[in-house]
């Protein structure tokens, strides 16, 4: 498996995204920020630079972890090299920059987040990882349809004829 870092555009993206589902995050997610919770479109600047600044260090944690064997002078895959050192993983969130946030794209920004961010042991502890699932869960309820299914599975047509029992019935007779 490899991993690279992610551009902060994925990473303003997911809190664009989180931002548009009028979502919520708590202190699991950012304990040194928040006492309780707080919803990301009410967050101040300085918040959302915390929020993105805690997934980009993970993403950057895990690609360290997966490349600890290896030659970084180079940098890691993905690190813009072009930026001195200490500019290169700093987040600050700016304005918004997409035309229009899709559940489609933001559940493949976030996959495409989640597999950059994996590498280390305890990657589904992170408050990382609770917040990507979080926007994922969320996003989930947006999908169309989601409102009018039923809670639970729909019940069974009593016309359809399961392949387990035409075969129960042709093994028997």
């Amino acid at each position: 498996m490899s991993a690279y870092v992610v551009e902060k555009e994925v990473i303003q993206y997911i809190i664009e995204a989180a931002k548009q589902q009028d979502m919520g995050v708590g202190k699991d997610v950012l304990p040194k920020i928040f006492v309780d919770w707080k919803r990301i479109k009410d967050m101040t600047p300085e918040e959302l630079d915390a929020l993105g600044q805690m997934l980009w260090d993970e993403n950057v944690r895990s690609v360290e972890y997966r490349y600890q064997e290896s030659d970084n002078s180079d940098g890691l895959p993905g690190e813009d090299t072009s930026k001195p050192k200490e500019d290169r993983f700093y987040y600050v969130h700016g304005e918004p920059i997409f035309d229009r946030i899709t559940l489609g794209q933001t559940m493949k920004t976030l996959h495409n987040y989640a597999y950059q961010s994996c590498e280390t042991p305890d990657w589904e502890t992170t408050p990382a990882f609770k917040f990507v699932m979080a926007v994922a869960w969320d996003a989930g309820t947006l999908i169309p349809g989601y409102e009018e299914a039923v809670w639970g599975a729909p019940l069974p047509n009593p016309n359809l004829v399961s392949l387990t029992a035409l075969m129960e019935k042709r093994r028997k007779g």
